[in-house]
């Protein structure tokens, strides 16, 4: 069984130790996909509760990235963390898409 859905935050940051126009401040809206697959369905018959996935991305929205995280807010590294807490709710596979804008993303399985 396999879910899919599609979320997205706005949010600001800057890229440390970039040698460009990224290292200055800046906004995205980030869109996201997620995808979930696992064999087990919950007493309701959910995979994985689309909720959980939003709370996550809520967390992020309206913020600046960089005072939220230790690390460097790359696109990859932002991928890494969504997949990890939703792996936290989830004992299944996750991959995770993120775009930072409409050509450019960043992957995550």
């Amino acid at each position: 069984m396999m879910i899919h859905t599609k979320g997205h935050f706005d949010s600001a940051h800057y890229l440390n130790n970039y040698n460009g126009k990224c290292n200055q401040l800046h906004g995205h809206r980030w869109e996201v996909e997620v995808w979930a697959e696992g064999r087990k369905l919950d007493k309701t018959g959910i995979l994985l509760d689309f909720s959980v996935i939003k709370r996550i991305l809520n967390k992020l929205d309206h913020t600046c990235l960089n005072y939220v995280f230790r690390f460097n807010p790359t696109a990859e590294n932002l991928a890494i963390w969504i997949r990890n807490e939703i792996k936290k709710d989830f004992n299944g596979k996750v991959r995770v898409r993120l775009y930072e804008s409409p050509d450019s993303w960043a992957e995550v399985k």
